[in-house]
C-alpha cells in the first residue's frame, strides 16, 4: 500500500500541475496558471506537458501493479487510478 500511495500521490501532483498549466478555470472549478504566476518548478515546466502525461500514466500503471497481492479487493484503487488518467485527458 505504501508503494501504491507514493506512486499514486506523485501522479496526482503531476496531473494537478498539468491541469493548472493547460486547463480552464471554468471546467476545473479553480483558478489556473497559479504555478506559473509563482514561478514554481513543475513537471510540465521542466519536462513539458506530453512527457509529464507519460510519466503520470506510467506511475499510475506501476501503482496499480502494486495491488496484485490483494487479489480481488483492489479494484476500487485501480478504478481511482484510471479516473486520474481520465481527468488528465
Amino acid at each position: 500500500m505504501t508503494s501504491y500511495g507514493e506512486k499514486f500521490g506523485l501522479a496526482f501532483q503531476i496531473i494537478d500541475d498539468i491541469l493548472d498549466a493547460t486547463g480552464r478555470a471554468e471546467k476545473l472549478g479553480k483558478r489556473t496558471k497559479a504555478d506559473e504566476s509563482k514561478a514554481k518548478a513543475t513537471y510540465p515546466k521542466i519536462l513539458g506537458v506530453e512527457r509529464s502525461k507519460r510519466r503520470a500514466r506510467k506511475l499510475l500503471e506501476e501503482a496499480k501493479a502494486e495491488l496484485k497481492i490483494f487479489s480481488d479487493h483492489e479494484q476500487i484503487l485501480k478504478d481511482l487510478a484510471d479516473k486520474m488518467i481520465e481527468r488528465m485527458d
